[in-house]
């Protein structure tokens, strides 16, 4: 049994097979309060990452993330909505993005194949390995990577990476930026990139000729069938420009290389399928003029109905609520969900959102049949599917062969 800490608990030496009876029974004593010792250090973890210090909280997932307490040694599964506490070291998968919202006020979009420990100071991020952007709130945000720190400026935002054995790279996409190592401090204002080193060198600082404009850094972007994604940005008139576009946040497998126009600023890629796919404006000899970013192409998809399911007879004594339940949509928060008693849903009987995939629903519906959807929250830049139209017949008369349900303050076991 391993316990919450770094190390295995360390097993009692039993004594040899010549030794007399009580040093047997003391070795199973001892071994026996080791065991136990183990399980209450593991069901203590837990406690001790609650009682820490609330950093934020995940508001956007796309893919596979994990999260591990400040003192654990067990990766767990990251879920929207869950808290990050003081020390909690969160990690994407390569086909994974994590929005995290600061309760400092600002946010981080965390890249694919990332990183990053929540120190616990008021915004404060420390990124290990990846990339991500932070976007700071009015009090400001601190970043630290390799042997420096990126002091944020108030509702400034920064593109950090720090790859292993690499300089830290930093791209001021928003406001301004402060560089500290022990050797120096550099700003950065707007559109500039800069970096530090392990020693702590600071690059000079240089400007990017072009400005990416849309999508932002770590989109999502929902479509229902092979989508195009309109590129764009912003240079002077005369520059020749190469859009670099492919899978990886290093470009070393490219699946665009193409001359582009400047002044037009606009490329309509039309994207092979699902996935995160990295993009920047480069000179003909490829070397970068602008930020590099990645957007992500996800499938609308529908939920399926669960409970209910088409057919079914419900038994729903009167002043009891009825339960639905569907399945998970990825990348949805928030779910509609919507009641009729005719197939085309017109009128709508009842409509309700909600955080879960399951929902209770306390209404004095008559006995009869009737028809229920649902689907992923709509936004303005996202228009899901519902689900398939499921039909049920509503009981509020137990069934033959059906019993009344007993009063739950109604004990049966005689005590």
């Amino acid at each position: 049994m391993r316990p919450s800490g770094d190390h295995p608990t360390a097993l009692p030496h039993l004594p040899p097979a010549s030794a007399g009876r009580s040093d047997f029974v003391l070795a199973g004593v001892a071994l026996v309060a080791a065991i136990v010792l183990g399980l209450l250090l593991a069901r203590e973890a837990p406690r001790a990452a609650s009682a820490r210090a609330m950093t934020g909280q995940v508001t956007e997932l796309v893919g596979g993330a994990r999260r591990r307490a400040a003192d654990n040694v067990v990766w767990h599964t990251l879920r929207l909505g869950d808290s990050v506490h003081d020390g909690d070291a969160v990690f994407t998968g390569p086909d994974a993005a994590a929005r995290v919202r600061l309760t400092s006020g600002g946010e981080l979009t965390l890249e694919p194949s990332s990183l990053v420990v929540l120190t616990g100071l008021a915004g404060e991020v420390e990124l290990r390995r990846g990339g991500l952007v932070a976007r700071a709130s009015e009090g400001g945000l601190r970043a630290v990577a390799a042997s420096g720190a990126v002091m944020i400026g108030e509702t400034g935002s920064v593109h950090l990476r720090q790859n292993p054995g690499e300089p830290a790279v930093v791209e001021v996409l928003g406001g301004s930026a402060r560089l500290v190592t022990t050797l120096g401090e550099k700003t950065l204002t707007e559109n500039q990139a800069g970096g530090f080193d392990r020693a702590g060198n600071l690059a000079p600082a240089t400007t990017r000729p072009a400005r990416l404009t849309a999508p932002e850094s770590g989109a999502r972007l929902f479509f229902d069938r092979n989508p195009t994604v309109p590129l764009t940005w912003q240079a002077e008139a005369g520059q020749t420009l190469v859009l670099q576009l492919g899978r990886q946040a290093t470009f070393e497998t490219l699946l665009i290389v193409t001359r582009v126009d400047a002044v037009a600023g606009r490329y309509l890629f039309e994207a092979p399928g699902e996935g995160v796919y990295w993009w920047r404006l480069c000179d003909a000899q490829g070397a970068p003029q602008s930020d590099a970013r990645h957007f992500m192409v996800l499938r609308e998809a529908a939920p399926v109905p669960i409970y209910p399911q088409a057919g079914d007879a419900v038994y729903v004594p009167p002043g009891q609520a009825m339960t639905f339940l569907w399945s998970a949509v990825p990348a949805a928060d928030h779910y509609h969900l919507e009641v009729a008693t005719s197939r085309d849903f017109s009128p709508l009987l009842y409509q309700r959102e909600c955080a879960s995939t399951e929902l209770r629903v306390d209404e004095p519906w008559p006995e009869g049949n009737y028809h229920w959807r649902v689907r992923a929250s709509a936004t303005p830049e996202r228009h899901p599917p519902f689900s398939i139209p499921t039909s049920f017949s509503l009981l509020r008369a137990p069934p033959l062969g059906v019993p009344e349900p007993i009063d739950e303050e109604i004990r049966v076991d005689g005590r």
